[in-house]
């Protein structure tokens, strides 16, 4: 696969805008490593492949399906949009990285937390969780995990609970609605009903 002209760029890019960024983190007295602040900017460099105008694939895909390229791409980009979280969450936790990690078991609960914390940020994007999501339901697991992915105890304890909470309460929903009697089974996955009228 050739790299495109922006994720070259964005190389250059992060030789110039991450001395930035580490001056007024510094100002406002964040600590980041260098590694944090480069791989911050290079990352959105190469998030630009997935971002329409740009968005190749998009435009390959709808050469594919006859479909509208611009279209294409904001729909892959919703798909892919967790991925513009993640700069974030290494920025402001470093221990993501491996960067400056206590112990194995510190390393362990950041990465299982981080993950988690993106699945319930999926599942607000996508609106599914067992079941739909209603839109109350939503901000309810946007804020599980953004309390996941803001690193710490106090944040992420409650986050976890609440998930486990909300997963709970969509599984039992799901098999009083006569959904799927096992998590992954058949037809676990239900299409949206649509009218054929």
């Amino acid at each position: 696969m050739q790299p495109s002209l922006f994720a070259l760029l964005s190389i250059g890019l992060a030789a110039l805008v991450a001395p930035v960024i580490a001056n007024l983190a510094g100002e406002v007295g964040i600590e980041v490593p260098m590694v944090a602040i480069h791989l911050f900017v290079f990352y959105f460099g190469i998030l630009a492949d997935d971002t329409p105008p740009v968005g190749l694939a998009a435009y390959a895909a709808s050469a594919i399906s006859r479909a509208d390229p611009i279209r294409t791409g904001v729909q892959g980009f919703t798909y892919d949009m967790r991925t513009a979280i993640l700069p974030f969450m290494f920025f402001f936790n470093p221990e993501l990285l491996l960067h400056d990690v206590e112990s194995w078991y510190r390393g362990v609960w950041v990465i299982f937390t981080a993950t988690t914390g993106m699945f319930a940020f999926v599942a607000t994007i996508q609106g599914y969780l067992v079941t739909w999501v209603r839109w109350h339901e939503r901000l309810l697991v946007l804020g599980c995990a953004l309390l996941m992915i803001k690193p710490g105890w106090m944040t992420d304890i409650p986050g976890l609970v609440l998930l486990v909470l909300v997963f709970v309460y969509h599984r039992h929903r799901s098999i009083a609605g006569g959904g799927p009697s096992a998590l992954f089974g058949k037809g676990s996955y239900p299409a949206r009903q649509r009218s054929t009228g």
